[in-house]
Order: C-alpha cells, then structure tokens, then sequence
C-alpha cells in the first residue's frame, strides 16, 4: 500500500447477509487479515435479501460477500448471465463487457454441450482478468454412512441425500 501512495488509517465498509449462515465466521476472518494490512473493516449485517441489495449497491458499502446458487448444476450459464451480463439487475459489481455480453448470447444460443463448456471458460477467463473481485470459495459437500448399515446412497447434483432411493443392508 505504501508503494502506491495510499497511507494507513484506511477504513473499508463491508456488506454480509447475516441469514446466510455458511459464512457466518468468513467476514470475521476478512476483517482480521485486512487489519494486518492496515485497512479497517465495519461489518454491517443485513438481514434480508432486499435490504441486502440495497446496501452493497450504496456508496458506503466498499466490501460485500454475496453469493449465487445456480438452478442448472453443472451449467454456468445462468450464473454467469445473472451476475455479469452488462443488463441484470443481479450485476452488483456494475460489470460491463460488450464481449462478455456477445460470449453470453451465443451461450444462451449454444445447444452442443461441448461447445457451451468453452464458451463459459472463456467468459469465466475474461471475467477474471476484468473484475476486481475475489472469489473465495465454491461449497462442496461431502457425506459419511456406514457401509455395513447402508447398500446404497444416492446423492442428486444439488448435494442433497435422495433418501427415497436408499437401500439398506438387510444381511
């Protein structure tokens, strides 16, 4: 920071929905490294979505964590239109790429899978080059069962236990 002309004494407000309870302890750490660095850090929790919105799109919200579950696992397409098409209402960073925005409509367009899989790491690769973001980390669950007890687990592409289609050991 000193290389760069900013002085210390920085202080940084940062939005965090406190009903997303997977990241409760995430902005605690944040703030700890940044204080390292000389930047302070004001949580302001919010606690619902609109208010959540709300706030990381005003001006005294500097930071937000926020997040997006996709409805097609497996497919970043509505993710990727959500959050960085130049016309969503879900664009909080303000993002715009006229050629993200053609890679997106030929995406939406694209049947072939193959073909939709390259189009989405080339936006995903030019997405990352432009935005100063930080993506932190992808959920992935993982689960643990008695073999002995339990024949078959079946677990759907949302990470979710399909219990109807467990098969108990009955020997």
């Amino acid at each position: 920071m000193k290389e760069t002309g900013v002085d210390s004494g920085i202080t940084l407000n940062m939005g965090v929905l406190k009903i997303a309870t997977a990241r409760q302890i995430l902005p605690e750490i944040i703030k700890a490294q940044l204080q390292k660095a000389g930047i302070q850090v004001n949580i302001i929790y919010t606690h619902t979505w609109e208010e959540h919105d709300k706030t990381i799109k005003s001006d005294q919200c500097h930071l937000f964590l926020d997040g997006m579950q996709s409805e097609v696992v497996g497919d970043a397409e509505l993710f990727l239109q959500h959050l960085f098409h130049s016309k969503s209402k879900y664009n909080t960073l303000n993002y715009k790429n006229p050629v993200v925005d053609d890679l997106l409509s030929k995406l939406e367009k694209e049947g072939n899978s193959g073909e939709r899989a390259k189009l989405s790491d080339e936006i995903i690769h030019q997405i990352e080059r432009d935005v100063p973001a930080v993506f932190l980390y992808h959920v992935k669950t993982y689960f643990a069962y008695n073999k002995e007890k339990i024949k078959k687990m079946v677990v759907n592409p949302y990470g979710l236990i399909e219990y109807h289609k467990v098969e108990l050991n009955t020997e």
